[in-house]
């Protein structure tokens, strides 16, 4: 399911029109019919192509649908880089270096 923003928070009645391109698109199909929640993060502020639309579920998973200039609709899901910290990375910050945390002080006479 989508949980599409209120029309009252789209600022131009153009970027209503290129949100609602999208929204009766079959390229929404896949999202709506989803049994996860997907939420609009970014819509256009335009009803020209390209219309771009950037949806995240709950984990935040990205999926962006966009109407390219040729009025092909495509639907990409925005791949996700996850590095894991070694435990002595962890440990390290953890430690912390709070000299390079405290301001410069003056020096004194200055």
């Amino acid at each position: 399911m989508i949980e599409w923003p209120d029309e009252a928070t789209i600022p131009t009645a153009e970027g209503r029109e290129g949100l609602a391109l999208v929204r009766a698109s079959g390229a929404c199909a896949e999202l709506e019919t989803s049994s996860e929640r997907w939420r609009v993060a970014a819509w256009p502020w335009t009803r020209e192509a390209p219309i771009r639309v950037r949806f995240l579920n709950d984990a935040n998973d990205e999926v962006i649908i966009t109407l390219d200039e040729d009025g092909i609709w495509r639907l990409e899901a925005a791949p996700l880089h996850v590095r894991e910290r070694t435990s002595e990375e962890l440990e390290e910050d953890a430690r912390g270096d709070l000299d390079a945390l405290r301001p410069l002080q003056p020096a004194h006479g200055t």
